[in-house]
């Protein structure tokens, strides 16, 4: 899975009304990959607003010896598992990571998915602070499900990342008052009649192509 979003921190800032810290920078890309520094809006202590963070967890993997890099997890067991429970359980670690669409795709053929009524949707994620040689971060996964009953995703993959679309499910996302079940709840698959998919051009497969529009 790989994502664009081109517009501003400023513009996110203002359509999610969140607040911006100054200095906030983050390139528009039309093919953001994992392990790059991505927008997120997260909650802070006076309230959710935008920060820059690294796209994909080291987890701990009792069959390995070293940390897995993870940048997705699945919704529906996240609630359970020892990496993501704590922090699907707090909205203190609960996050939105803007977008315009998304990419999947299949037999070399990537595809973009949008969702037409909506000029910036956002993915349902987590977070988590870490310190790595003395530097602190923030990094986070994209939850996904499972998108079955909705033909335009499952036909290309068999996992679909969680969207926020509206607003009252953002808000909720990102509410403290909303437990673990609620919350997993939100994380469900778009409806068919709200999803769309186009063709993408090769290149979103590569790297090197983030100014480009590849639909």
């Amino acid at each position: 899975m790989r994502y664009s979003l081109t517009k501003s921190p400023q513009e996110i800032g203002k359509y999610f009304d969140v607040p911006v810290p100054q200095g906030l920078q983050r390139p528009p890309s039309g093919n953001i990959r994992r392990t790059e520094n991505v927008l997120g809006i997260v909650r802070g202590e006076e309230g959710p607003q935008l920060q820059l963070l690294h796209w994909g967890m080291f987890i701990s993997v009792a069959s390995q010896a070293k940390p897995k890099l993870v940048i997705n997890a699945k919704a529906e067991t996240a609630p359970e598992k020892r990496s993501f429970r704590e922090l699907i359980s707090s909205a203190a670690h609960r996050v939105i990571v803007p977008a315009e669409l998304w990419y999947e795709s299949v037999d070399k053929q990537p595809y973009a998915f949008d969702v037409p009524d909506r000029e910036v949707i956002g993915f349902a994620g987590l977070a988590r602070q870490v310190t790595i040689d003395g530097e602190t971060r923030s990094e986070c996964v994209i939850l996904t499900c499972n998108p079955a009953g909705n033909l335009i995703a499952s036909e290309i993959h068999d996992r679909t990342p969680a969207v926020l679309a509206d607003r009252s499910e953002q808000q909720q996302w990102m509410d403290p008052g909303v437990g673990v079940e609620h919350a997993a709840s939100l994380c469900r698959v778009l409806p068919e009649s709200r999803l769309r998919r186009k063709r993408a051009k090769p290149e979103v497969l590569g790297s090197g192509q983030e100014q480009l529009r590849l639909i």
